[in-house]
């Protein structure tokens, strides 16, 4: 038996892979959202890699790209993970956010307007996005009372 588990790892781990790739999509919203705001294009202003953020119940982390131009928002996951992750436009327009405080980090929920799904993101990133915009896009801050 343990000469054989060389043989089927690889398998094991590929239909896995792919298993979990084509599940997550669903469970956290990116499909809803890449259904309504599909692409093929790439941003051609500014560009992060290896991002983290929350889609839904679902966290990526370090493996999305986020870009921001000319009005709109680009994410897409990085290529191995993309199965059923097919990237997106959003236009700016579309997006509320709102700070919110946790437990170590400050993040910004970003939500679409008529759509169930949210996106939350560090707000570092977000102040990174409403600069990058020329401050089209704003977030609302997080007022913080004694």
């Amino acid at each position: 038996m343990t000469n054989i588990l060389p043989y089927i790892f690889p398998f094991f781990f590929f239909s896995m892979w792919i298993f979990v790739s084509k599940f997550l999509p669903f469970l956290g919203g990116w499909r809803e959202l890449a259904i309504k705001f599909p692409t093929k294009e790439k941003s051609k202003g500014k560009i992060w890699r290896w991002k983290s953020i929350k889609v839904g119940m679902v966290y990526y982390r370090s493996f999305v790209n986020i870009g921001v131009d000319a009005g709109f928002l680009f994410l897409s996951v990085f290529p191995p993970f993309r199965v059923r992750h097919p990237p997106m436009k959003i236009p700016l327009t579309e997006i509320q956010g709102m700070e919110d405080k946790g437990i170590i980090f400050r993040y910004v929920d970003l939500k679409i307007n008529g759509m169930d799904t949210e996106i939350r993101i560090f707000n570092s990133l977000a102040n990174k996005i409403s600069e990058e915009s020329h401050y089209r896009w704003r977030y609302k801050k997080l007022v913080i009372t004694n």
